[in-house]
């Protein structure tokens, strides 16, 4: 099965739908949550994540559009625009944001928008450390894809090891799994 990955839509329907034609044919799309926030359209973004029926998590902008997370410590340019996305959504789209769960478990992998290691609390994995206490929470998958950092990079860590690995992936381009690693 072939998965396309886009997280962190932010009420953006053009880059939403831009990434969907870049990414091309896949069997199932997965969003590591935050599928509203900033960006004008969010009707129109959970519109079409549900079209394509996105295995989808929810991410802190969308607990705070909802009213499940306060947005008090958001900055705020992040608090205008979860005000400003209320009033753009029906009470329908709430109670699907509210519905959405904060791990999710595919076949080899987990999704979650922060880290597995407290995705209550959608803390960032933007270190080696956030990473390792990621991995210690992966139990029985090899790969784990978290949202919230903005950031394409991958944490790689040998199975039964400490240390832990990053590969930058903001300029694009392929990474090979291999046996014996957790990504």
């Amino acid at each position: 099965m072939i998965y396309g990955v886009v997280s962190d839509i932010h009420s953006n329907l053009d880059a939403l739908d831009a990434c969907l034609k870049a990414l091309g044919c896949v069997d199932r799309y997965v969003v590591p949550g935050d599928v509203v926030g900033y960006g004008p359209q969010p009707s129109e973004c959970l519109a079409r994540v549900r079209e394509l029926e996105c295995v989808t998590v929810q991410g802190n902008h969308d607990a705070a559009l909802c009213g499940e997370l306060e947005a008090n410590w958001f900055n705020r340019d992040a608090r205008d625009a979860v005000v400003i996305n209320q009033s753009l959504i029906s009470d329908a789209d709430k109670s699907w944001l509210a519905a959405l769960p904060l791990v999710v478990y595919i076949d080899d992998f987990a999704v979650v928008h922060g880290s597995l290691a407290s995705p209550d609390l959608f803390p960032y994995v933007s270190s080696f450390s956030s990473a390792r206490e990621c991995f210690e929470s992966m139990d029985d998958c090899s790969l784990c894809f978290v949202g919230h950092s903005h950031v394409s990079e991958v944490y790689i860590q040998k199975i039964g090891e400490f240390g832990v690995d990053c590969r930058s992936l903001t300029d694009g381009g392929k990474l090979d799994l291999a046996p014996g690693f957790r990504y």
